[in-house]
């Protein structure tokens, strides 16, 4: 089973459950704070140091205020009077990947650790930035260290279960999450990930139990109605599967992954017309979903909209099996 995040829609979130980019921007912020607070307590004082952590709090401002460009370029200053202060590059670390430059933020985490190997969140925040590029391989190590270094850190927990699930690493998932669910017993969405688990051991008893557990947390948990569709789907229940998945458009109209699931199952069961509407829907929402527009190319030819089966094909890259199709 995928999730959103595979379709590029749902991004990876933080125990608080707040979006990837406000992460960065707020929960970013708030750690890279309270980080600073320990660097100002513990680190040495070089001459510049002073100077150095009030830039630091004034570019911290630009950044909350949307000031980018002057948030990065007071940050710089701050680095080029103190290059052995952490905190500067932490947060342009964090400012980079809010910005979408990934590569750029894991420079700056990598030197902020160079200064201070022993800060969890910059881990964390490096495990983050790897994973954002789907380099699980590297952000696992990262996220690890961040847990080695501060076992409570629940947003590191969260995180490291997700690139274990993208790896296929299953059971160290399911011990990931089932850890961020002690720590913080109402996050439902450590409940939606271990249903996704078990959804991709093909465990659909198990899988259900979790995507009840999460709703009954968060009954506006979009991607709970749509795993429990997944489930209800594999077992038969189709009834049940169209429910669930409307209702998770309803939370969500965006969601690919149910707008896509929902016209597979509508095609399955001859609802040509519907399967069109919602497939149509799913590439609208994610122009890059190469699967979506397949299927909504087969459900044009099914209809005789063979012009329009062909673009679909084509966006699909499947231009010499659309053209078979439509010679036949």
């Amino acid at each position: 089973m995928k999730d959103e995040r595979s379709a590029g829609i749902h991004p990876r979130v933080n125990v608080s459950g707040a979006r990837m980019s406000r992460k960065w921007m707020a929960v970013g912020i708030a750690l890279a704070v309270a980080a600073g607070v320990y660097w100002i307590a513990f680190d040495p004082r070089p001459s510049h140091r002073e100077e150095a952590l009030n830039l630091c709090r004034s570019a911290r401002e630009c950044f909350v205020r949307g000031e980018f460009l002057l948030a990065e370029k007071t940050y710089l200053r701050a680095i080029a009077l103190d290059p052995a202060l952490a905190a500067p590059y932490d947060d342009l670390g964090l400012l980079y990947a809010s910005q979408g430059r990934l590569g750029a933020a894991v420079e700056q985490f990598k030197k902020a650790l160079a200064n201070r190997p022993d800060a969890a969140s910059t881990h964390s925040n490096l495990g983050l930035a790897y994973a954002r590029q789907d380099s699980y391989a590297l952000a696992i190590p990262a996220y690890e260290q961040a847990i080695r270094l501060d076992p409570g850190l629940a947003d590191a927990r969260y995180n490291l279960g997700l690139a274990y699930t993208e790896e296929r690493r299953f059971e160290e998932a399911l011990v990931q999450h089932a850890e961020v669910v002690r720590l913080n017993p109402s996050f439902a969405r450590a409940y939606y990930q271990m249903g996704r688990v078990h959804t991709h051991r093909l465990e659909y008893g198990k899988a259900r139990d979790f995507y009840q557990k999460a709703l009954s947390l968060d009954p506006r948990l979009a991607d709970a109605h749509y795993g429990l569709g997944w489930v209800e789907g594999e077992k038969g229940d189709v009834e049940r599967a169209i429910a669930s998945y409307r209702e998770a458009i309803r939370l969500n109209p965006r969601h690919t992954y149910a707008l896509y699931r929902l016209g597979l199952v509508y095609t399955a069961t001859g609802r040509r017309e519907e399967a069109v509407a919602a497939l149509e829907s799913a590439v609208r929402a994610d122009s890059a979903y190469t699967k979506a527009h397949y299927s909504l190319g087969q459900a044009y030819l099914k209809l005789g909209r063979r012009a329009e089966a062909l673009r679909e094909l084509a966006r699909a890259g499947k231009v010499r099996e659309a053209r078979r199709k439509l010679d036949e």
